[in-house]
């Protein structure tokens, strides 16, 4: 009778762990559809609008592509454009370059002051909604409208560096005093770039704050509860809890930063500037390195930071 019951045991309990995991597999078959859902508007919308120029646009790199009455008239020329763009442009390559130098070094800076701060305007003291608003207003200000309405950025830009870094710089030499206290010159050199960067840093993070702001506001709280019974610290707590859990939007804040800062690189000019001497077999050359250069790099970002996300289920 004690073994019919210890098997009996055994059955529901195995019955039980069967039924529960086929409710996770629902679940997560559920995120997938839902997930497909909010993506299928921009699938159908490239594929519609945007997969045949793309394919276009790779073809005509391969060609000579010169405009006439009847038409684009095309000769084959192999890598020869590729080849243009790399070695006889006079800028492409080292603008290029320059733009993949500067973009890896301001994405961590973007996103531990972006992280930062989201983390200072989640905490309830009185005007959170206006620091919060401050920090996306250069966002707005920053769009392409609003920079043709006023003038152009650039001086902008130098009105607000004058004003403000410019001074700064002026009345303390930061570079020299940390040279002369014996701190290694590499980072000395590093410190001071970030810190004439700052208005650049603050003017591009906007959008990476909303991002980690979001996440924050969905950590759950009992796990900050747990910890405070447990007697952890704030410094504990941002480490062991509140860094996890945004761990998997790094992954979205790094794609939106790298592609960003591409997109508001030089080398967008020197495609515009091909296209415009309707030299369209080198524009598309350049753009194809230019989106290579960029998939290269987004594929080595989010390698390295993928391997510490860590994904929350409740």
């Amino acid at each position: 009778m004690k073994e019919l019951n210890q098997n009996k045991h055994k059955v529901t309990n195995q019955s039980k762990k069967e039924s529960i995991n086929k409710k996770k597999m629902s679940y997560k078959k559920q995120k997938q559809v839902w997930g497909w859902i909010f993506v299928s508007p921009w699938v159908i919308g490239f594929l519609v609008f945007f997969l045949y120029p793309l394919l276009q646009s790779f073809l005509f790199s391969f060609y000579n592509v010169k405009p006439t009455k009847n038409g684009l008239v095309t000769t084959y020329v192999g890598l020869d454009k590729y080849k243009e763009a790399l070695f006889v442009h006079e800028s492409f390559l080292r603008t290029l370059t320059e733009s993949l130098l500067e973009a890896l070094i301001n994405l961590p800076i973007l996103l531990i002051f972006s992280l930062l701060i989201a983390v200072l305007l989640n905490t309830e003291f009185k005007g959170r909604t206006v620091a919060r608003a401050l920090f996306f207003i250069p966002v707005i200000f920053n769009s392409a409208a609003i920079t043709t309405a006023m003038g152009g950025g650039e001086a902008l830009r130098e009105v607000m560096e004058t004003a403000g870094i410019g001074v700064l710089s002026r009345a303390f030499d930061l570079e020299s005093f940390l040279i002369n206290a014996n701190i290694n010159e590499t980072f000395v050199t590093f410190i001071a770039g970030t810190i004439e960067k700052i208005y650049v840093i603050i003017t591009f993070s906007g959008v990476q704050i909303l991002i980690f702001l979001a996440g924050l506001q969905s950590v759950p709280g009992h796990l900050y509860e747990a910890a405070k019974i447990e007697g952890a610290t704030s410094y504990e707590m941002f480490w062991k809890i509140t860094l996890p859990m945004v761990s998997p939007l790094l992954l979205t804040a790094s794609v939106f930063t790298i592609v960003d800062s591409f997109l508001r690189s030089p080398v967008t000019d020197l495609m515009t500037e091909a296209f415009n001497l309707q030299n369209y077999g080198l524009n598309a050359s350049m753009s194809w390195l230019y989106f290579a250069t960029n998939m290269i790099l987004l594929a080595i970002v989010l390698g390295i930071i993928s391997r510490g996300v860590f994904y929350y289920d409740e």
